[in-house]
């Protein structure tokens, strides 16, 4: 598909930012076609469909509407509600619908416990991590099951401090960060073998 405006809409959301008097607000490159503000779109990456209230140019704090976005352009789009960073963006009813490459992003290995200081303070720890993991698909948010806290995934300690320094001067949250705890996988390399003889009493023979 060309980059001309000529052609079908495609485009591809890189980045997912939630704003406080907005929502979350999806940075898109438009790589052809046309867009405006009441076209129905189609994610093709998740297979949902989509309206963008507003078309904005963004620029440092800076939100101005426009009527379209074309081909070449970088723009925030307002009112999606699923689309998420790497997801591919097209018209619904395009007949041959594309699917670009996303991001490939490796499980995380590196958890720790977050818990929110108060019991009042738990429904905005909760809001605030669905909001991060929205703008980071590398944050992974979790309960774990035997204990029913909430672990954090990332990719590092440095990823973990930023994302709770992010809690409390972004969202005001006062959040506490857990023991680090890294996982790990163990896998058989060579064959052995081991002969190991147990004895023992059963009913008394």
């Amino acid at each position: 598909r060309g980059a001309s405006v000529r052609e079908p809409f495609l485009a591809l959301a890189f980045k997912v930012v939630y704003e406080k008097h907005m929502g979350d607000l999806v940075f898109v490159r438009v790589y052809s076609g046309r867009l405006g503000p009441k076209d129905s779109i189609n994610n093709t990456t998740r297979g949902l469909s989509e309206r963008a209230a507003r078309i904005v140019r963004v620029m440092a704090a800076d939100y101005d509407d426009v009527a379209t976005a074309s081909a070449g352009d970088i723009v925030g789009l307002v009112g999606l509600k699923g689309t998420r960073s790497g997801d591919t963006l097209v018209l619904s009813g395009d007949r041959h619908p594309l699917v670009l490459v996303g991001l490939q992003i490796p499980p995380p290995v590196f958890f720790c416990t977050v818990e929110a200081e108060s019991a009042a303070e738990e429904k905005k720890l909760q809001f605030a991590l669905q909001c991060l993991g929205r703008e980071d698909p590398s944050l992974v948010v979790r309960e774990d099951e035997e204990t029913g806290r909430t672990l954090l995934g990332g990719m590092g300690e440095l990823h973990l401090d930023i994302t709770v320094t992010k809690l409390r001067r972004q969202f005001g949250v006062s959040a506490h960060k857990g023991k680090l705890e890294i996982t790990y996988r163990e896998m058989v390399t060579a064959e052995s073998e081991y002969t190991f003889q147990y004895e023992g009493v059963m009913q008394g023979k």
